[in-house]
C-alpha cells in the first residue's frame, strides 16, 4: 500500500517553492504574512483575578452595635452585585474581542486555502465570498473550545481530589480512569479541530458546502483511508516538531538582530537626550523606538511563518486529493508538480 503521507512530503515542498518564489512577489508574502498571523495565532486565553469585598468589610470589633444585621447584608449584597456587573462587563468586552479575532482567523483559513489552490492571493475577494463558511467554522470552534474548557475543568477537579483526597465513596482508581478518559477526549477534540482545518475546510470549498456538509463529504474518505490519515497524523506531529525548531531558530536570529539594532538606538537616545535634559523628547523617542521594534518583530515572525504554514497546508491538500480525487482541491497544482518532478 502506498502511503501518500510519505510521498506527498516532496510534492508539498515543490508546490510551496513554486508558489512563493516563482516568481517572487513581496506583496504576496506580505499579504500571506497577514493571513498567517491569524491562521497561526493559536488559542486566546484570558484569566481574570477578582478579590472579594472582605477588605472593604468593617472589622467586627469596630461595628456599631446599633447597626442592623440586615443593613450589613444589604450593603454587602450591593457591593457584590456592583462587582459582579463590572466582572460581567469586562468578560463581555473580552468575549467580543476574542470572538472577533476567532472570526477573522476562521475567514483567513479559507483565504489561505483559496490562495494555495489558485496560486494567487486575493485577500478581500476570498474573504468576502467565504464569510458564511467562516461563520460556520467559527461556531464549530466555539463549541469545541467550550467542550475542551469543560474537560480541562473536570481534569483539574480530579487532580485536586487525587492530591487532597476524593470525597467519601469515590475510589482513587476511578479518578485515574476518569482522568485517562478526559485526556483521550481532549486528544479527540484536538484531532477533530485539526482535521476540520486541514481537510474539511478545503472540502467545503471544493463542494461549496457548509461545515456539516463538508464533514459529511469527508467522513467516508476518512473511514475508507484511515491508515493514510493515521500516517498523516504521525508525519504532521514529527513535522511540527521540526518546523517549530527551525522557526524558533529563525525567530531567535531576528530577535537578536532587532534587539542589538534598536538597543543601540535606545542607548544613544538615552545618552544624548536625557543627558542634555530633554527627558520628555527622549521618553517619547524611546517609546517610538520600542513600538517600531515590536512591529518589525511581529512582521518578521509572520514572514517566517509564511513558508512553514504554506508547506504544511499544501501537504494536507496533497493527501486529501490522493485519497479522493473528487475532493482534490489542487488538481492543477498536483499535475504541474508531478509533471515537473517525473519528466
Amino acid at each position: 500500500m502506498t502511503l501518500y503521507a510519505i510521498e506527498d512530503l516532496d510534492d508539498a515542498f515543490v508546490a510551496t517553492r513554486e508558489f512563493l518564489i516563482s516568481p517572487f512577489s513581496l506583496r504576496r508574502w506580505l499579504v500571506l504574512a497577514f493571513v498567517v498571523f491569524f491562521v497561526g495565532g493559536g488559542g486566546v486565553g484570558a484569566g481574570n483575578g477578582f478579590s472579594g469585598v472582605n477588605a472593604a468589610t468593617p472589622p467586627a470589633t469596630d461595628t456599631d452595635p446599633g447597626v442592623e444585621v440586615g443593613e450589613v447584608v444589604a450593603v454587602l449584597t450591593e457591593l457584590l452585585l456592583a462587582n459582579l456587573a463590572l466582572v460581567l462587563g469586562v468578560l463581555g468586552v473580552l468575549a467580543f474581542f476574542v470572538l472577533g479575532f476567532m472570526f477573522v482567523a476562521a475567514t483567513m483559513e479559507f483565504v489561505l486555502v483559496e490562495s494555495l489552490r489558485k496560486e494567487e492571493v486575493r485577500l478581500f475577494e476570498y474573504a468576502r465570498t467565504n464569510l458564511g463558511k467562516a461563520l460556520s467554522l467559527l461556531a464549530f470552534r466555539v463549541v469545541l473550545a467550550l467542550l475542551a474548557l469543560g474537560i480541562v475543568g473536570g481534569l483539574f477537579v480530579l487532580g485536586l481530589w487525587l492530591v487532597t483526597g476524593a470525597p467519601e465513596g469515590i475510589p482513587p482508581s476511578l479518578l485515574v480512569l476518569l482522568s485517562l478518559v478526559g485526556g483521550l477526549l481532549l486528544l479527540c477534540l484536538s484531532l477533530t479541530d485539526s482535521f476540520t482545518t486541514e481537510f474539511v475546510v478545503p472540502t467545503m470549498l471544493v463542494t461549496d458546502r457548509g461545515l456539516v456538509g463538508g464533514w459529511r463529504a469527508f467522513w467516508p474518505v476518512l473511514l475508507d483511508s484511515w491508515k493514510q490519515y493515521l500516517a498523516y497524523a504521525v508525519a504532521v506531529f514529527v513535522l511540527g516538531i521540526v518546523v517549530s525548531i527551525l522557526v524558533g531558530i529563525a525567530v531567535a536570529i531576528v530577535l537578536t538582530g532587532l534587539g542589538l539594532t534598536f538597543g543601540i538606538a535606545g542607548i544613544a537616545v538615552f545618552v544624548l537626550l536625557f543627558a542634555a535634559g530633554a527627558e520628555l523628547i527622549g521618553g517619547v523617542l524611546l517609546v517610538l523606538i520600542g513600538l517600531v521594534a515590536l512591529a518589525l518583530f511581529l512582521v518578521s515572525v509572520a514572514l517566517i511563518l509564511v513558508p512553514a504554514e504554506s508547506y504544511l497546508r499544501y501537504y494536507s491538500l496533497f493527501v486529501l486529493g490522493d485519497t479522493d480525487a473528487d475532493l482534490d482541491p489542487i488538481p492543477e497544482v498536483r499535475g504541474s508538480v508531478r509533471e515537473r518532478q517525473y519528466t
